[in-house]
């Protein structure tokens, strides 16, 4: 089954895609701006004790970056989908733009606002929170230390904390905390395998294992 196109995800889309429009223009005179043309998907499995899902992500990276004072800035529209085995379809589709601040050689942040659309059977998530579409802003904190060379690669640990809070009804949804290894195959391939911990507010706790791959186009 493929997920479902709702009015709302199209206008969601097209107001970000104005929005990143003005952004061009905006900083296209500045001499510290240029644009990469860049894409990256992102294919990723996540499995825990209650459910085993595919995660695609798919960025536009040809958009806006921009350097000051030693700080690389990004803005970025992005989109995501996930497939949950148990159920088998598409049950988690998210729009949205993300703006990434690296001010430090190895740490980044990242904020992002993104509109999810939830596509499950009714009731079949008594437990989490994931029973209507949302306004979620998302705020990340995201540490990547290298390590040493191996097999001409330079693999990085990579830890991250991301916080989840709902927009619309003005409370946090939750909390993940991750930890895990990525291997830089070459300049557009990285590999890498995670551990990561799921705080849902006011519900309950999860461990999930992910294993990843990023391809930039």
């Amino acid at each position: 089954m493929t997920p479902r196109i709702s009015p709302k995800l199209i206008k969601g889309l097209f107001f970000l895609s104005i929005f990143v429009l003005f952004c061009n223009v905006l900083w296209c005179a500045e001499e510290n701006y240029y644009i990469e043309n860049l894409a990256a998907y992102r294919h990723e499995f996540a499995s825990d004790e209650d459910e085993n899902i595919f995660i695609d992500k798919v960025s536009i990276k040809n958009l806006c970056r921009y350097n000051y004072g030693g700080a690389q800035f990004e803005i970025f529209p992005f989109l995501e989908a996930r497939r949950h085995f148990e159920i088998n379809r598409w049950y988690l589709s998210t729009i949205g733009i993300d703006l990434s601040a690296t001010c430090f050689k190895y740490l980044s942040f990242d904020n992002s606002l993104q509109y999810s659309q939830i596509d499950v059977p009714d009731g079949y998530f008594k437990k989490v929170r994931l029973k209507k579409d949302r306004f979620e802003l998302k705020s990340a904190l995201t540490l990547n230390l290298p390590l040493f060379k191996i097999y001409g690669m330079s693999p990085y640990l990579s830890a991250t904390n991301e916080f989840f809070y709902d927009i619309e009804h003005g409370e946090p949804l939750r909390n993940e905390i991750g930890v895990g290894l990525r291997f830089p195959i070459n300049e557009r391939i990285d590999i890498g395998c995670a551990w990561r911990h799921l705080d849902w507010v006011k519900d309950f706790d999860s461990d999930q294992v992910e294993i990843s791959a990023i391809i930039v186009i």
